[in-house]
């Protein structure tokens, strides 16, 4: 009896053995034949997307294009972080070989208004900006807006006193006006203003 004993207990400790030795290599054999693309299937979560890239261009794009601050851009007369951030991406939306132009959008009667312009032009200047390159100018931007009527010229077209749509152009061909008054012979004036 004591025989078996001493024998089932060095068979059972010998296969320990022999499992946690084949287990090691086995981890080592695993990792020598992982697929080599396996790693750069999944991007590193930290690791900023391409997606983010055209996002953040179209960030800056935007406020280079917007270029205006208002009250809510700053405290008192200090830019606040939201105007801070908003210039950071006025100058990353803006060419190198451009102007960085800002308008300030104040109520007229601004008591800050001139250590506002100020303040933008220190914080340009700072962040480097060359001092022939920044225009702060008070006001609206007027290259940023339009009339609505601009748009839909090439939408609406009025025709014997009824107005067509660019749909009822493309999905009629009858001539005259069905009972919604809508002018049905209307020629396609896409792309035109």
């Amino acid at each position: 009896m004591k025989f078996t004993t001493t024998t089932t207990t060095l068979l059972i400790s010998l296969a320990g053995i022999a499992t946690t030795i084949g287990c090691s290599s086995n981890k080592a054999h695993e990792q020598q034949t992982q697929c080599p693309t396996a790693e750069s299937f999944f991007q590193d979560e930290q690791e900023q997307r391409s997606t983010a890239h055209v996002l953040l261009s179209q960030q800056n794009r935007g406020a280079a294009a917007d270029a205006m601050l208002y009250a809510a851009h700053f405290d008192g007369d200090q830019l606040n972080s939201l105007g801070q951030d908003k210039l950071d991406k006025i100058i990353a939306g803006t060419s190198i070989h451009s102007p960085v132009t800002v308008y300030l959008n104040l109520p007229e009667a601004d008591q800050y208004a001139d250590a506002r312009q100020q303040s933008v032009s220190a914080y340009l200047g700072d962040h480097g900006v060359a001092s022939d390159r920044i225009a702060v100018n008070p006001g609206v931007n007027e290259s940023n807006t339009h009339l609505a009527s601009f748009g839909t010229a090439s939408i609406y077209q009025s025709e014997g006193g009824h107005i067509g749509s660019t749909e009822s152009k493309l999905t009629s061909s009858t001539s005259g006006a069905d009972s919604t008054g809508i002018s049905r012979n209307i020629q396609p004036t896409l792309g035109q203003p």
